[in-house]
């Protein structure tokens, strides 16, 4: 088992102590981070429908049961009905927003709202200045099972203005600590005694939090892809975290991965004041043994369906166009072929779009604009400005500023680049990690960049409105216009026009220090 350090984390090694008389038990089942992968993966691991599976037999099974969600449940906003639908269909209890929840903006958060037929709850954003949200989203619910009170309070990421496109009327609130221990007393004050916090965070930063306050028993997170699990040789650590909380009782921290490969089933039994005084449970692994749940299967193979009648094949590539993850610390291929439309079209010196917006792989052989819009399902559109070259070279270092940290597993603002290579070290302290930066001039040739010099720029406007805290473009940027086409169907009438593509894979960064 890997090693997993909280930091500044007590963590409990002792093992669950014995119930008491009075006792409460309650199972908690909880999933985060699935992203619209609702079908198994390529290992006939995971899915919605044997999630639904697993849900129902636990219900059978065992009293006073919670199914929650910590958010990030779709990427594309166009997807937000169906997503509800399935969760609908299982009976979640209630969720919080992660940061793709915002990727369509007030309106997408609206849209899921109106469709789900349980509450949203999210105690770190002030919704009521958004005509279309002010009083949809609560920052707790109280719900009653087995006759006891269970309070639930959310946080939504909070760093959602920078990783996505929640409205500028929203206000997110950054004390955390503060905000949950303002919310835990006011449930006490209605005599809640039992609360779960489900919080859009990291791992680590979930066992800092549950240190720092009082009150709350189970924090379900879920914003990493860490793996909690007590039976699976590559876990991170145990499942749940175990830390103590202010006042001294346990507080148990659970989250499942990215990818809806895990279903967390967490039992938990409290005293007559609240307190647990015994746990146990897993990540339970959804392997090819758990039977489909046939109801959810239809939800799932339908939009497959209805993806595949309604895709057009537009081209096909002779290379294998490779995105998602691979692109967060190195070139890749469908970084090469998106920036250079979006130079070609905008033409400009340079561009540079960040990573997280590259979603998914393109196989070789023929292209949909089905696929296209996988790899691209923010919407973004072309934004054209310029830089001078000192802002150029601040770009890059910002673009590599958390690379060579294994513990990031790469980052979404990684830039991929077209009209200039450059060199860096992850070896050396941030902010001075770029080595070498050359710019391509209009003979096809490389110089070294110009720091005085003046550069077209091409970008998204994610990225150019500050987005992944890109503020070098944002405060920056000379002459800005962000209302171009968009990103998703340039990329698509390039295939069209270039098929069959055949790209160089010459490197355009190059790491070295290690």
């Amino acid at each position: 088992m890997k090693r997993f350090v909280i930091a500044l984390c007590l963590v409990l090694l002792t093992l669950p102590i014995f119930a008491q008389d009075d006792a409460f038990t309650l199972t908690i089942l909880h999933t985060s981070n699935v992203v619209g992968q609702h079908e198994a993966g390529s290992d006939d691991v995971g899915g919605t429908a044997r999630v639904a599976t697993l849900v129902n037999e636990i219900r059978a099974t065992v009293d006073n049961v919670l199914l929650l969600d910590a958010g990030d449940r779709f990427i594309n906003p166009i997807l937000a009905a169906i997503n509800a639908e399935m969760m609908n269909s299982i009976s979640y209890n209630t969720m919080t927003l992660g940061n793709h929840e915002f990727n369509g903006a007030n309106e997408g958060v609206a849209a899921l709202v109106e469709s789900l037929t349980f509450p949203i709850v999210a105690a770190n954003v002030d919704f009521s200045q958004s005509d279309i949200l002010a009083g949809t989203v609560e920052p707790y619910i109280i719900l009653e099972v087995g006759g006891e009170q269970i309070g639930i309070i959310g946080l939504a990421n909070e760093t959602a203005p920078i990783l996505s496109s929640p409205g500028t009327d929203l206000i997110f609130l950054d004390d955390e600590t503060q905000i949950t221990q303002e919310v835990v007393s006011e449930l006490q004050g209605q005599g809640v005694n039992k609360i779960i916090l489900i919080a859009h965070r990291e791992a680590n930063e979930n066992a800092v939090l549950a240190s720092a306050v009082s009150g709350v028993d189970v924090i379900v997170g879920g914003s990493d892809n860490i793996l909690l699990s007590n039976s699976e040789d590559s876990a991170d650590a145990p499942y749940p975290i175990v830390a103590e909380s202010l006042s001294g009782e346990p507080v148990l921290v659970v989250q499942t991965t990215e990818g809806n490969r895990h279903l967390g089933n967490l039992m938990v039994t409290f005293d007559a004041n609240g307190v647990i005084t015994s746990w146990e449970g897993d990540n339970r692994l959804l392997t090819p043994d758990i039977a489909i749940n046939e109801t959810i299967e239809a939800i799932v193979q339908g939009i497959a369906e209805a993806q595949a009648a309604e895709a057009i094949v537009i081209g096909e590539t002779e290379v294998e166009l490779i995105g998602g993850d691979s692109c967060r610390e190195t070139d890749c291929t469908l970084g090469m072929l998106i920036a250079d439309t979006m130079r070609q079209q905008a033409n400009t010196d340079i561009t540079v779009f960040n990573s997280g917006g590259i979603r998914a792989d393109i196989p070789v052989g023929s292209i949909t604009d089905a696929q296209v819009l996988e790899v691209l399902p923010f919407g973004n559109r072309l934004s054209r400005l310029e830089l001078q070259g000192v802002d150029v070279l601040a770009l890059l270092e910002h673009s590599v500023s958390l690379g060579g940290d294994a513990s990031v597993r790469g980052s979404g603002r990684f830039l991929q680049i077209s009209g200039m290579r450059f060199s860096w070290d992850p070896t050396r302290p941030e902010g001075s990690r770029v080595v070498e930066v050359e710019i391509q001039n209009r003979d096809g040739n490389f110089e070294m960049l110009d720091i005085d010099a003046i550069y077209s720029v091409a970008a998204n406007d994610f990225i150019r409105g500050g987005g992944d805290d890109f503020s070098v473009l944002a405060q920056n940027a000379i002459d800005p216009f962000d209302f171009g086409p968009q990103i998703d169907q340039m990329v698509i009438a390039y295939i069209r026009a270039n098929s069959p593509i055949i790209l160089s894979t010459e490197a355009r960064i190059t790491r070295i220090g290690e």
